[in-house]
């Protein structure tokens, strides 16, 4: 059986720490839950974002989204 994308370490250091997507973000790109990723995220020793982190984040997408409506 061949492993998926969320089970890759290096696609899940991209995915989750560089390009900064939450673990539900990827979950619906795979119609699975964000405790399967979170569980992909332990297992790889990924170091996971704390709710402070992860709120700062999803202000600055939003801002973002807000920004591009206004050009």
């Amino acid at each position: 059986m061949e492993k998926k994308l969320y089970q890759n370490k290096k696609w899940l250091i991209r995915e989750y720490l560089e390009n900064q997507r939450s673990s539900k973000m990827i979950a619906e790109e795979f119609n699975i839950t964000s405790p399967a990723i979170r569980y992909y995220l332990k297992f790889h020793n990924i170091p996971m974002r704390n709710k402070t982190e992860a709120a700062q984040i999803r202000r600055g997408r939003e801002k973002a989204e807000i920004n591009s409506w206004e050009i």
